[in-house]
């Protein structure tokens, strides 16, 4: 399922698409092998 979200409404004229994804028990080993958790917090301080 993937639900597009169009963000004209709000100030800035930018969109983002979000997906849901279902087997959280891959989810979250890919997280974990990517290391996304660190990526994430050098994005955001």
């Amino acid at each position: 399922m993937v639900n597009h979200i169009n963000a004209d409404s709000m100030e800035s004229s930018s969109s983002y698409t979000s997906k849901t994804i279902d087997h959280l028990g891959l989810v979250a080993s890919m997280c974990d092998e990517l290391d996304l958790s660190n990526l994430i917090d050098k994005l955001i301080p």
